[in-house]
């Protein structure tokens, strides 16, 4: 028996109706009931054992169905309208041995698809049920829907007909091999200047290359879906509507080809399939051609994106197996195996279920071995891409969302497309206990699981690495008073100082003549008074000269402070490190500018930073060690200092951004500050320095020990804080 449903308009793919279990419910005893007088039956190919096949249409919803040669030979016998005359005719009439429950279950699937004609009240409300059955509540249709949906734009079969005549000859042999012979010209001549080829990419990195970039990928899903429907014009398949579908919110553009499967003949299917891809092949080697003869500017910048990235991407997207592309359809009309994922989920959920139970559940969907092999370990493979694909659109739709609504979706995401399917699987495993017996299967199966749920909930996770870096307890910046000029440079790298040591000296033009004018006014106040004091009449004046002679004296100590402030001296004992590159006697500086830092050399510490949902896990009590990542075979023992109280607005050691190769990502704020994107808490561990050659900071991991955790403590830990972070404003 092969009865299957084929894709819809929509271009998806129903249930298959191949190894179906039917409900005692459905088996009751159905009448034959007569079909809709719209279907349209075609001939189909020929099956991979060689019997006839045939597809039926319905119209209505432009769905398709592949039958085999028993239902063929029901259909043609429908009219008799009776189930024993039909059996009996068939068995009678043919090489076919078909029984009563053969027929019901055909009866069946029309029924359920609706393929068949309503009368009298009981078929109305069994038809109603089933509609009612298949429809989705509001909620579950968003759910589904907000991830892809279509918009059909145009109905071009009109304009698709008036062409074809004036492009029938790219399907000649001439045109392909014209074209085959630019291509070759346009390799050529593009490996003559290959250098310039390839730094031409260069002058797309701004606004304008993005730009250039949307207009030209935009031209070539254009060429791609017109070879899609021009091919299938050519092999007189109806194109009913041309649009554009939005996959997570990002627009492509759709052919509708689905009446392609009234065609009998597969090399037709395929390259109406592969015709999109084959469009812009052609469009990317006339373009490597015609790149050779442009002028510079922003068109041969667009015939370059067209020549290169565009047909690349559109490889790489649509020759993928595991989405329903291109390549999902070339596979399945290649492999002859319709509803290919939903027949290899089939066997492969089968297979699973032998494997873990020692069920003898058939694998068998096509009658090849070689091919059902393969549709098991496809299905494996899709169900991992799967999961890491939801994972990535749950991932996407966070950031894309505000805060609330990207985790609702995001979460949404993770527990209906990875986590539904899961529970639904343990839901049947559940459902078949009574069918388990113990075997070499079971027993290993059990013992599997066993084992991966007491991985998952004891706790054995003690030890915690934290991104860290080791540096001096204490050290000092020095940065000039103002701005000044280097007058002598007294230290260099790695110089041992101690507290008080001249490293610069420091010369100010400004100052110098500031103090000189001082002096100066100071000594014609002072002369001033002098003269007050001999003459009585202006005496009054003497206290007016008095203060302003006090205010030049404060004045004058003042600059001599900051002259004296030129001298930069060492803050403490230590070593001299991050010498201003580059300086140099005359060099002009200012009050920003980092001179150099003195490190204490006998006293260090570690910075480490930990991730707010594993701060419980740890104490002041902790034991821990360092280990650099230049040295890692020695470990320094450390002993928790502090903790703090509140997590880190920015990170100060760049070593540790992943902007800068660190395992903290960071994000810049507007003030160029390194702002972390998830809570970490810093740590101050205490060390000792006898045996530490310390010449700069240096990064490594603290390797801390922490409450014993369980992984799935930890992941609802994450998951928690994340709520949390994520749900306040």
């Amino acid at each position: 028996m092969m009865a299957i449903p084929l894709s819809s308009a929509s271009m998806t793919e129903t249930v298959v109706g191949t190894g179906i279990r039917i409900s005692g419910a459905d088996k009751e005893k159905f009448q034959v009931t007569p079909l809709r007088e719209d279907l349209n039956l075609f001939q189909g190919p020929t099956s991979r054992d060689g019997s006839p096949s045939w597809t039926l249409h319905d119209p209505v919803r432009n769905q398709f169905f592949r039958i085999g040669w028993v239902e063929f030979e029901m259909l043609a016998r429908w009219p008799l309208a009776d189930a024993e005359k039909i059996v009996d005719s068939v068995n009678n009439e043919t090489t076919l041995m078909i029984n009563n429950e053969n027929l019901e279950e055909f009866t069946i699937f029309l029924i359920k698809n609706q393929l068949v004609s309503v009368s009298g009240p009981k078929a109305r409300e069994r038809l109603i049920a089933i509609k009612k059955t298949g429809e989705k509540n509001l909620f579950t249709w968003l759910l589904h829907n907000y991830l892809f949906f279509r918009i059909p734009l145009v109905k071009p079969e009109k304009f698709l007909n008036a062409v074809y005549p004036y492009i029938r000859f790219i399907y000649s042999k001439e045109f392909f091999f014209t074209l085959f012979i630019i291509g070759i010209a346009g390799i050529y001549l593009v490996s003559r200047q290959l250098d310039q080829f390839t730094s031409s990419f260069d002058y797309l990195f701004n606004w304008q290359g993005v730009i250039l970039f949307g207009l030209a990928l935009f031209l070539a899903k254009c060429f791609h879906e017109f070879g899609h429907a021009l091919t299938a014009i050519r092999y007189g398949v109806r194109v009913p509507t041309m649009g554009v579908a939005f996959l997570v919110l990002w627009p492509v553009l759709y052919t509708d080809t689905s009446e392609a499967w009234k065609l009998p003949e597969r090399n037709k299917r395929l390259h109406i399939v592969a015709s999109g891809m084959m469009a812009e092949l052609t469009l990317a080697i006339l373009a490597t051609f015609l790149w050779n003869f442009l002028p510079d500017g922003s068109f041969r910048h667009s015939v370059l994106l067209l020549a290169s990235s565009t047909w690349i991407l559109t490889l790489i997207l649509n020759l993928n197996p595991f989405m329903r592309f291109d390549g999902y359809y070339l596979l399945s009309d290649y492999l002859e195996v319709q509803n290919l994922q939903d027949r290899s989920f089939f066997a492969a959920k089968n297979r699973l279920r032998n494997i873990l139970f020692g069920f003898k559940n058939s694998c068998a969907v096509t009658g090849s071995p070689g091919v059902d092999r393969f549709l098991v370990y496809y299905a494996y493979s899709t169900w991992i891409y799967r999961f890491f694909l939801f994972l990535g659109i749950a991932l996407l739709v966070y950031y894309f969302f505000f805060k609330l609504l990207g985790l609702f979706l995001m979460m949404t995401e993770i527990v209906w497309f990875i986590g539904k399917p899961i529970y639904n699987e343990i839901k049947i495993w559940y459902e078949l206990r009574k069918k388990m017996t113990l075997n070499k299967n079971s027993i290993t199966g059990i013992t599997g699981l066993l084992i991966s749920i007491f991985v998952l909930v004891i706790p054995w996770n003690t030890h915690m690495n934290l991104p860290a870096v080791l540096v001096s307890e204490s050290e000092s910046t020095v940065y000039p008073p103002g701005k000044a000029q280097i007058g002598k440079i007294e230290v260099k790298n790695n110089d041992l100082v101690k507290k008080g040591q001249v490293l610069f000296t420091l010369e100010s033009s400004d100052l110098e003549y500031k103090l000189s004018m001082t002096r100066h006014q100071i000594q014609s106040l002072r002369h001033q008074l002098n003269v007050l004091l001999v003459s009585e009449a202006s005496r009054e004046y003497f206290g007016v000269i008095e203060e302003r002679l006090s205010a030049a004296m404060t004045e004058y100590k003042g600059i001599k402070n900051q002259l004296r402030n030129m001298i930069i001296v060492s803050p403490l004992d230590g070593m001299a490190q991050d010498i201003l590159n580059g300086i140099r006697t005359g060099m002009w500086i200012n009050k920003r500018t980092r001179l150099a830092t003195i490190v204490d050399k006998t006293r260090y510490q570690v910075e480490a930073f930990i991730p707010e949902y594993n701060l419980m896990r740890i104490s002041t009590k902790s034991s821990a060690s360092f280990i650099a990542a230049v040295n890692q075979d020695h470990r320094y023992d450390l002993t928790v200092k502090n903790i703090d109280e509140t997590s880190i607005n920015n990170l100060k050691h760049k070593s540790l951004a992943s902007n800068y190769g660190g395992e903290i990502l960071v994000e810049k704020d507007q003030k160029g500050r390194l702002v972390p994107k998830e809570s970490y808490y810093r740590i101050i561990l205490t060390m000792k320095g006898s045996d530490i050659n310390y010449t700069q900071e240096r990064v490594g991991v603290v390797r801390i020990e922490g409450k014993s955790e369980s992984l799935i403590t930890r992941f609802w830990r994450v998951i928690s804080s994340v709520f949390i972070r994520e749900s306040s404003f």
